[in-house]
């Protein structure tokens, strides 16, 4: 007991371990335990007093103390005693105890006084412990919700049940069961002093229950649903128990279901006692919300309501538990016999066109399919029961359906539960009519989901079910759909409604850990205080909605169609198997999700929902061939076998791929060649719980090995698969237990005598699937639907066991009737056995239960192969003509001559046979193989040498040059015609010209006919230049090789190194020149070992320089940037090459950089094989560039002068950004910022995501949720707090009358055309035109409309999105159009998508007959620059822009983030490549989303992201432009949202705004010389090679260095640093020095941030603040790093932050120029100005001046300042100077020097040297 004595406000805690005796009599006082079995004389009993049992508790004595003498913090709960205990009845099968509080606490609520724990032996197999309120009635799950299996009336007595209940009389009480076999503990809650979490608490909102575990022989699984890497629950994690809409893409979240059920398999104990494999189950049937922590050696319930009611089911088996558990629950429902065969659904199928053309291609490909499905496309406005009548209209959808039933195929379709509010709705109107729907505050309530507004049935109501069924009859009475699937029913809601004031139903006490975050459990669903029927909350039966839906769909069905139903849900509860299948929901495209897959299969098996799959390929974004290959090996053999994908991913089919096509056929025809194995386990799963996929310790449980096993699987008891769940493997480590396996595709066999681990080669079209000795299987034919399978005949085949015994079933019948194996049904069930006689022979049998069905069917037998026959693994096949309904034997005998094919693995036939003659039969064999693999062959050879080339080149004709030589004009003839492609252009014209002393352009165009060019009105260009530059004063060389074909090369004049040679390779067909009005080709060949290529975007990439063997497809699409390797958002055909070395002559110096621009809007795949570079481009002509250098920086100020600067961004930009999509109104918008600013975290920019707009529509508000007049007070506030806000705008225009902005584009005629109309897509807001910014009237229109948006609502910024063009549809090509279907296929997606996919169809039309085939890739470059010219004309003020899609010369515009990404450690590390390519690109204003944007993030990848964490340095925090944004369906992820993430922010982005000076003057470098902000090493250290390679470091400017850790778990990073002396820009002390270039292990605590300043650079930094506005009015300080050199630099640019042109003659600015050196023992430090009346008018000042780096010196002898015009500083005593040393560099500081910085300035600091020397 707990004994409390108060002192004032301390609390001395004691515990007193109370161990009573169980009799009158001296004897048995040493006895610790009531034990509830039948030898005890207290077990009948009919009542306990209280005074008989505090008589009980008289011998006591003391263990532990609790805790501690001093309890200053309350505990959440003291436990209970024993008051009373009663055995109910004579039996002894029941007992009830009363538990009385010992003291109560008020943490997570008061206490409940008295308890009733009943105890009870339901079954022989079957234990259930309850807990409950004495007093009061509490939410329990009724009966007639779950119906469970009534307690036995069964004969049986409490002996025959190996589970024993003891009741622990200790205060506080526990129990314990125990197994009475082995005295084993199944489950203890006796506390453990040491651990409050170990005390059982019980109150109204919080139970806590904790059972200790025997830590290293417990393997435990279950408790669900999580997507875990692995099958056996690990130790130290929580398993949250809350159904809720996560994407299962989200580990080690709570997910879709709730299944508060575990079996433990028990390792063997010390003893000997307890054998390995020895099984027990326990549930606990609640369904409130709950924590499950798992320690190991502990589990702990913490639940928020209900009942403690536990089964413990005895097992010993796993098999037996499921038996045991799935008799309560329910059984398994069985699945109709088509429903094992494969499925195919996408989301994002347009209309029935679209489902015919995927049916009509699985049957070309030959790949079976059974089902097919539809997504929420098929309905109308998305609404339940009905048809979208345009795509997929009635009469159609009949046909389409009627059509599959004839072909033996089969229709499902979706149901979301949300009902749309609408008056027009029959099912709204019953529904409302039957008051059916949840209700809060009285009225039923309203969520928000794909519909839109909608109310919620409420399965609870008694009503419910004949509703449902009714809608289901209404819609199946016009289309016969085969199954149901049932999604979003957790249940998911769009919106999170405000919870009610002062509930702790909407917000409880104790907070679950929902979403990985404690997110309030009313987030996106129903809140928790709404009604069900009854008034029980949604708080208690959340859990049961998926499950009750489910119910009442399987009814419905069953009623509706008198066939057995199909039904897949995506939330389930226990007993959910009973109604329903289930699919592991929204997985993702990533191998780790395939890999996931297997855990959450055999999870669900154990839930009693056997029939499950994971979405084949994964769901959520784009698969890839191998992938997917790999993916249909292992999804074949899913119970539950469905290819599903998302709207926005590429598709998917098997036939899409040939080589997955080929692997589909494959190991889909052994899956139906199973299908009799599938369908037998289902039978055995509906009788006995068994699942049909089971881990390998079902069948193997006294092996332990099996115990951890994750990767691999049983399908039913002997067959295994071992799948490859890694990327490029082409092999696989597999564990086989004991005995004899045989591959299922060839028969070899594989052996072990014990259980090991075997590598079994994998390649790319092949699974490994064994069964194991002892097992017999029926199968039959290979098919393309299940209907066709049923039609062929069986075989058998006998696997020998070592035991000679083998047993298998068949289970057989129509494969619907409503009950399977029923009485009276038609079924029939066969098993079969055989056995070795004594004579040797072998003998097979069978026995058939109810054999007249199969007879009726006339299924035969005519096939047995046996395996096994002897050591050597021989086989034997059979002919044969059984009717499997008949009972047969047969009998093999030894060296029986019958007809049967006889081989050996490994040795000749004659060893086996004496009467065949074995070298024949291989003869015969292999003639006809070797026959046809040379007829193969040679057919190949012929076809290779018939091929025709793709073109032959071109010779020169004629050449001509101007006078002054800086032009060239050759006349260029085709050698030869080639159609592949198209035909050839035969007259081309070559112009090469010297346009500036740095840049030659080299154009070839079409003699005869005007091609497609990029006008110089569109994309103004650098004009050449007229002034008198030699031809010898530019570096590059043109030659013209006159061969044939012909050829050119560019050359160096300094150093005669190649910068481009297009001479042809005469072996290589891809190097030769060819030009087709469709297809260029043109190829340079490159020094492989000395070129370093960076550029030819945009994709996602690991690494910064290309790397050999890729094809870089430039086509813009909207392609989440979280696919690596793929074509994204912008097309940027410009390159820069970084040479190495050249070799003995030296003439090539290292860093000798020239840059490339093809300068060509078209479609292209660029082929880099590391020794060329070869582009493939759809239409156009050939526009090069070639930009001599010969640095990074110079290439880039040469690249930027010809296609423009980058924009000046206003100085606020560089602040830190806030973003999400899904902001639900302004006072979240104000929540967010109140947010930010009570956790003190700089915010600058506050953005909204379409969100905020009226219908998803441009310029308009939504009049509800973000209303004109809150908008503006909003925005007003951000003003006067000197924060800014920028929506977000689609190109595409609402097609809809009422709406002005519409109205007044169609007025103007602005729309893109096609077939002479606006081109109708399809984005957000439904149908759409797409303004056209190549018309000239496009820009006055967008400037209208962003002036008429911006009178009403002062915006600060524009972000342009969706602009590639983005379209959800992707329409029918023109017939015979090769702009839409064009003869070579660009990689678009990685796939050779057609390049018209989800987007604007290239047949369309712009302004002047321009085709979007032309002008694809400019869109996103166009509307930036009509939206940069819009807000200048508007706002006078400089404008800031960020879009999504980018071409050539966007920089000049506008900004750019890399897209969606994801939140992964990869797309972490993916963001640095991506923002230096933008940097090289022109774009220097380029961020990532932080924390990332898709998935949900965690609090540790996000602190990573933002900052310096336990381990990791920052990276958002110095992006040029740094936004936190994240997805609508994600987690909130706010810098605030985590303490630790908070905390790192404030460090972070602190130095951040401190360094916005040089953020900002780095801009001003952009905006003069095109240099970018963060740069890659090489630009400061070209001579470095070793800098080429580095993609996980950058620099800001020219001399700060960021080296982050982007690997998980690391606790250093192994950091590259360039010659010279570098600081720790946190610790000024702490540096770095190296003579040349070596990595270096820097250590990242989690203080520490690895930021580092090189040697020779002068910083100006400023003040922390919240903003920008504030932190400019902070004073400056310098920051001196003295350069070994002597040398020192560095400038700052100041203006206002916003006037237009930044720098420009006359403006108000101010550049300051800073030099340090030294002489004669001193430091000089002197500034230079430019323009600095602006910086005086602004009264900036210098306050104080850090020099670091300095080396031997003593001290400081003085100092003194000297100001231009003005006073000099010497010896002032508000002036001071500090002393600081290490062993071998000094810092000196000096402070309150109060110098402007808008007047020039020199300081000299005297020094004392310790070596006499002026050394610094």
């Amino acid at each position: 007991m707990l004994i409390t004595f108060m002192r004032g406000t301390t609390y001395v805690c004691l515990e007193l371990y109370i161990i009573p005796f169980l009799s009158h009599h001296p004897s048995n006082s040493s006895q610790s335990k009531t034990h509830f079995q039948q030898d005890q004389m207290e077990r009948n009993r009919s009542k306990h007093t209280a005074k008989a049992t505090f008589h009980h508790l008289l011998p006591v004595f003391f263990f532990y103390v609790f805790f501690s003498l001093d309890c200053k913090q309350e505990l959440v709960g003291y436990g209970y005693k024993v008051q009373s205990v009663n055995s109910s009845d004579s039996s002894g099968k029941t007992l009830t105890v009363n538990l009385g509080l010992i003291n109560s606490s008020s943490v997570y609520g008061p206490d409940i006084s008295n308890l009733t724990l009943y105890v009870s032996y339901e079954t022989k197999d079957r234990l259930r412990v309850r807990i409950t309120d004495s007093t009061q009635q509490r939410w329990e799950i009724p009966q007639e919700i779950i119906p469970r299996q009534n307690q036995t009336s069964q004969n049986f007595s409490v002996t025959d049940n190996d589970l024993v209940f003891t009741l622990r009389n200790t205060t506080p009480f526990g129990f314990t069961i125990t197994r009475r076999s082995t005295n084993d503990t199944v489950f203890d809650t006796t506390p453990n002093p040491s651990d409050p979490n170990t005390t059982f608490i019980f109150k109204d909102q919080y139970i806590q229950l904790s059972s200790s575990l025997p830590n290293n022989r417990s393997s435990l699984y279950g408790l669900g649903e999580h997507t875990k890497s692995t099958f056996k629950i690990l130790a130290n994690q929580m398993l949250t128990l809350w159904a809720a809409d996560i994407a299962s893409v989200n580990p080690d979240l709570n997910l879709y279901g709730s299944h508060p059920f575990y079996m433990d398999v028990r390792s063997p104990s010390g003893d000997g006692r307890v054998k390995a494999g020895t099984t027990h189950g326990v549930l606990l049937l609640n369904s409130n919300g709950m924590d499950v922590n798992y320690t190991g050696d502990r589990v702990t319930y913490n639940v928020i309501g209900g009942v403690v009611d536990l089964y413990f089911f005895a097992g010993p088996t796993p098999e037996s538990v499921m038996d045991q558990y799935t008799e309560l629950i329910g059984r398994p429902a069985p699945m109709p016999y088509w429903s094992f065969g494969f499925h195919q659904c996408k989301y994002g199928y347009k209309n029935v066109s679209d489902l015919e053309g995927v049916v009509a291609d699985y049957a070309n490909a030959s790949i079976p399919l059974d089902v097919i499905w539809t997504d929420i496309d098929y309905m109308d406005a998305y609404k339940d029961f009905t048809l979208d009548p345009v795509n997929f209209p009635l009469d159609k959808m009949q046909n389409f359906t009627n059509t599959l039933h004839q072909n033996g195929q089969k229709y499902v379709v979706i149901l979301d539960p949300g009902i749309s509010i609408n008056d027009s709705y029959g099912s709204y109107t019953r529904g409302k009519e039957a008051d059916i729907y949840i209700k809060r505050d009285g009225i039923p309530y309203q969520g928000n989901v794909w519909p839109g507004d909608v109310y919620f049935p409420d399965f609870v109501h008694p009503q419910s079910e004949p509703y449902w069924e009714n809608e289901i009859k209404l819609f199946l009475d016009q289309l016969p759909v085969d199954g149901l699937w049932i999604d979003m029913n957790e249940v998911s809601n769009f919106q999170t409604s405000a919870p009610t004031p002062n509930s702790t139903l909407d917000d409880p006490l104790y907070k679950i850990n929902d979403s990985g975050g404690h997110r309030p459990i009313l987030s996106k669903t129903i809140p928790g205080s709404a009604l069900h029927y009854g008034n029980v909350t949604e708080y208690n039966v959340h859990n049961l909605y998926g499950m009750l839906q489910a119910k009442a769909t399987n009814k419905a069905l069953t009623n509706v169609t008198g066939k057995r139903p199909f039904v897949l849900s995506r939330s389930t509860f226990v007993s959910s198997g009973k109604y329903a299948a289930h699919w592991t929901g929204d997985n993702g495209a990533r191998w780790n999700d395939l890999a996931y897959s297997i855990p959450g299969i055999l999870n669900f098996g154990l839930f009693g929902v056997p029939m499950v799959g994971a979405d084949i390929c994964g769901f959520i974004g784009d698969t890839n061939e191998e992938l997917c290959r790999r993916w249909i090996q292992v999804g074949a053999f899913y119970p539950f076998s469905r290819d599903h994908s998302d709207k926005n991913s590429i598709r998917q089919e098997l036939y899409v791929w040939e080589s997955v096509a080929a692997s589909a056929k494959k190991v889909l025809g052994l899956r139906y060649r199973l299908l009799p194995l599938y369908y037998t386990s289902m039978y055995q799963a509906h009788k006995n719980g068994t699942p049909i996929a089971r881990p390998l310790f079902f069948s193997f449980p006294e092996d332990t090995n099996t115990y951890d096993i994750s990767s691999q699987f049983l399908i039913g008891k002997g067959v295994m698969v071992s799948p490859v769940l890694q990327q490029g493997a082409t092999s696989v480590e597999a564990y086989f237990p004991a005995g004899n396996w045989y591959d299922l595709f060839n028969y070899t066999s594989l052996s072990v005598d014990t259980g090991k681990n075997v590598t079994l080669d994998a390649p790319p079209d092949h699974i490994n699937v064994h069964v194991h000795e002892g097992n017999i299987l029926a199968l039959q034919g290979e098919a393309l639907t299940t209907q066709a399978a049923r039609n062929t005949s069986f075989e058998l085949l006998v696997v020998i066991g070592s035991s000679n015994e083998s047993t298998g079933e068949v289970f057989l019948d129509d494969g619907e009737e409503l009950e399977m194996g029923g009485e009276g049904g038609k079924w029939s069930f066969v098993r079969f056995h055989s056995a070795r006689a004594q004579n040797g022979s072998l003998i097979l049998s069978s026995k058939v239960e109810n054999g007249d069905f199969a007879l009726s069917q006339g299924w035969i037998i005519n096939k047995i192969t046996v395996l096994g026959l002897d050591k050597d693994h021989v086989k034997v096949e059979s002919s044969a003509s059984l009717p499997i309904g008949k009972e047969f034997e047969l009998e093999l005998k030894p060296n029986q001559t019958v007809t049967k094919t006889l081989f050996s693995r490994e040795q000749t036939m004659e060893r086996h046979r004496s009467n065949y003659t074995p070298k024949a039969i291989l003869f015969q064999h292999l003639v006809p193989f070797f026959f046809f693999f040379f007829f193969f062959f040679f057919s190949r050879l012929d076809c290779l040498a018939a091929e025709e080339p793709v073109g032959y080149g071109y010779r020169v004709e004629s050449v001509n040059s101007d006078p002054s030589g800086k032009t060239v004009t050759a006349s260029l003839g085709l050698i030869n015609s080639s159609l592949v492609y198209g035909p050839d252009i035969p007259n081309l014209k070559l112009y090469a010209s010297y346009e500036t002393k740095e840049r030659l352009r080299v154009r070839i165009v079409d003699s005869d006919n005007q091609r497609w060019e990029i006008p110089q009105h569109l994309l103004p260009r650098q004009t050449p230049q007229t002034s008198h530059h030699s031809i010898s004063q530019n570096d590059l060389i043109f030659t013209l090789q006159n061969t044939t074909p012909f050829g050119f090369t560019v050359t160096r004049r300094s150093s005669s190194d190649v910068v481009f040679n297009t001479t042809p390779n005469p072996s290589d067909p891809s190097s030769i020149f060819v030009f087709k009005d469709q297809y260029i080709q043109l190829s340079s060949s490159l020094p492989e070992t000395r070129s370093s290529l960076y550029g030819l975007g945009e994709h996602t990439k690991p690494s910064f320089k290309l790397q050999p063997n890729q094809t870089l497809t430039l086509w813009t699409a909207d392609i989440g940037s979280a696919n690596p390797d793929v074509n994204l958002y912008g097309s940027h055909p410009f390159y820069m090459d970084v040479r190495s070395l050249s070799g003995d002559d030296g003439k090539v110096t290292a860093g000798a950089t020239h840059g490339v621009l093809l300068l060509n809007s078209n479609g292209m795949d660029v082929n880099y094989g590391g020794d060329r570079v070869t582009y493939k481009v759809i239409g156009g002509v050939v526009d090069l560039y070639f930009f001599s250098g010969p640095t990074p920086e110079l290439v880039m100020e040469q690249y930027t002068e010809l296609i423009g600067r980058p924009a000046p961004m206003p100085y606020w930009s560089f602040g830190f950004h806030q973003c999400r999509y899904g902001y639900k109104n302004v006072a979240d918008l104000e929540g967010v910022v109140a947010g930010y600013a009570n956790a003190s975290i700089p915010l600058e920019v506050m953005w909204t995501d379409i969100d905020y707009m009226d219908a998803y529509k441009d310029f308009t508000l939504d009049p509800i949720n973000f209303p004109l007049d809150k908008m503006q007070n909003f925005t007003n506030t951000l003003h006067q707090n000197g924060q800014k806000y920028v929506l977000i705008l689609d190109p595409g225009i609402s097609i809809n009358e009422s709406y002005a902005t519409y109205i007044r584009g169609k007025e103007a005629d602005i729309y893109i055309k096609r077939d002479g109309i606006p081109y109708l897509g399809n984005v957000w807001p439904g149908d759409v035109y797409y303004p056209d910014f190549v018309h000239p009237q496009s820009e006055q229109f967008w400037a209208n409309e962003i002036k008429l948006f911006e009178d009403q609502l002062p915006f600060d910024g524009l972000w342009l999105d969706m602009n590639e063009v983005s379209n959800f549809i992707t329409s029918p090509p023109t017939l015979n159009s090769t702009l839409d279907d064009p003869p070579y296929k660009i990689n678009d997606s990685g796939v050779q998508r057609p390049i018209i996919s989800k987007t604007v169809p290239a047949s369309a039309l712009h302004f002047g007959n321009l085709t979007e085939y032309n002008v694809h890739n400019l869109y996103g470059f166009l509307e930036s620059k009509a939206t940069h010219q819009g807000l200048i004309n508007v706002t006078g003020k400089r404008p800031f822009i960020l879009t999504r899609s980018t071409f050539v010369s966007s920089g000049k515009y506008t900004a750019h983030w890399t897209g969606d990404n994801a939140a992964r450690w990869s797309d972490l590390a993916y963001t640095i490549p991506g923002i230096l390519n933008f940097g090289i690109f022109g774009v220097p204003m380029v961020g990532a989303d932080i924390c990332g944007f898709s998935l949900n993030t965690t609090e540790e990848l996000c602190r990573r992201w933002i900052q310096v964490t336990k381990h990791e340095p920052f990276l958002g925090a110095f992006y040029p432009f740094s936004r936190d944004h994240s997805e609508k369906f994600t987690i909130r992820q706010e810098l605030y949202v985590w303490d630790s993430v908070a905390a790192s922010a404030r460090k972070v982005l602190g130095l951040r705004y401190r360094l916005l000076p040089l953020f900002y003057t780095s801009m001003y470098q952009a905006h003069k010389k095109g240099t970018p902000i963060a740069r890659p090493l090489f630009f400061s250290f070209p001579e470095d090679t070793n800098t080429y390679d580095i993609s996980s470091q950058f620099l800001i400017g020219r001399g700060v260095m960021v080296s982050p850790v982007l690997q998980q778990g690391a606790n250093s990073v192994d950091a590259y640093f360039p010659t010279g002396n570098w600081f720790d820009l946190f610790n000024y002390s702490r540096s770095v020095s190296v003579d040349s270039g070596d990595y270096v292990t820097l250590d990242a605590p989690p203080d520490h941030i690895n930021v580092h300043i090189r040697e020779g650079n002068i910083l100006a930094l400023q003040g922390e603040a919240l903003t920008t506005q504030a932190a400019r009015k902070t004073a400056f300080e310098l920051l001196v790093v003295i350069s070994s050199s002597g040398e020192s630099s560095g400038e700052v640019f100041l203006d206002d932050g916003e006037e237009v042109e930044m720098g420009g003659e006359g403006g108000k600015w101010s550049l300051v120029k800073f030099y340090c050196g030294a002489a004669n023992g001193s430091v000089f430090l002197r500034s230079m100005l430019e323009n600095g009346e602006f910086a005086l008018s602004q009264k900036w000042i210098i306050d104080k001046i850090t020099l670091i780096g300095l080396e031997n010196v003593d001290g400081l002898e003085g100092f003194a300042v000297k100001i231009t015009e003005g006073t000099n500083l010497k010896g002032k005593s508000d002036v001071r100077a500090n002393f600081h040393s290490d062993k071998r560099f000094v810092m000196v500081e000096i402070s309150s020097v109060s110098i402007l910085i808008g007047k020039e300035f020199e300081l000299e600091l005297r020094l004392k040297h310790d070596t006499g020397e002026n050394t610094l």
